[in-house]
Formats: structure tokens, sequence, C-alpha cells
């Protein structure tokens, strides 16, 4: 894998990992979404990690879409249900 996933600390001395890609892939950061999500074309993904690799630009964009669409049904922690997270899609946007 290209991702390098290394145990470190933060700001306030909290235990946290830190990763670094290679750079030979494209990487989305995934949120607090985890589970696996399915692009049109059968490919799965398994987003639980925070920071994931993936085949292709587009493959990106897609993985991105679908998460914006599991916090719209799911709820996002940082949104309250008063203040619902909507995914707003635009041309770049894949369907599904």
């Amino acid at each position: 894998m290209a991702i390098t996933k290394t145990p470190g600390v933060d700001d306030a001395g909290r235990p946290i990992f830190h990763y670094v890609s290679d750079g030979a892939k494209p990487v989305v950061l995934t949120g607090p979404i985890s589970g696996p999500v399915v692009l049109t074309d059968g490919r799965v993904y398994d987003v639980s990690e925070p920071v994931i690799e993936v085949d292709s630009e587009e493959h990106a964009a897609h993985v991105s879409h679908l998460i914006g669409k599991r916090h719209e049904t799911e709820g996002h922690p940082s949104h309250h249900a008063d203040d619902p997270f909507v995914h707003n899609c635009d041309d770049n946007c894949p369907e599904g």
C-alpha cells in the first residue's frame, strides 16, 4: 500500500495516526464514515480508515460523492439534527 500509517500525538498530546502517501495513486480523506462503498463499475472501497488510496481520479470523485450521500442518509457527527448534512452535487459529481 502506498499510504504509511504511523502513530503520533496531536498538539494536546492525544494519540493520533499520521498518514503519508507516496503519491503513486490518488487518496481520499474519508471523514467519519466506515464500511464499504460500491462504485457503479462494481469496485468496492472500504472507507473505514481516515485516508484511503484509490485507483484513479475518477474513483476519488465517485468515492467522495458516495461518502457525501451516506452523510445525507446516515447523518454527520458535526451536524445537529436540526441542521442536516446536505451533499450538493455539481457537474463533476458521478452518478450513483
